[in-house]
């Protein structure tokens, strides 16, 4: 969370976030589709009070961190320097 400019930064995990979730989900008992769809339902609710707020909001799945980590952390520095 960066407060004094209103960003808040996700990382999430793809399994328990559902990267791509109606692709694989019917892989899952219903317990567990049930638990990542709450989850998925969770954060679009959180992603839309923040922005209602005022906040901006950079998600980042755990892929993308695995796959380029630099650029990651370099679209993090460059979201900060745009919103000061």
């Amino acid at each position: 969370v960066f407060r004094r400019i209103r960003l808040a930064v996700f990382v999430d995990g793809d399994f328990w976030h559902g990267w791509r979730f109606p692709l694989w989900a019917h892989k899952l008992s219903p317990k567990w589709q049930a638990k990542i769809a709450a989850n998925r339902a969770r954060d679009q609710r959180n992603f839309r009070r923040l922005r209602r707020d005022g906040w901006h909001v950079l998600r980042i799945w755990e892929h993308q961190i695995e796959q380029a980590p630099l650029a990651r952390i370099d679209l993090v520095v460059q979201t900060v320097e745009r919103l000061r």
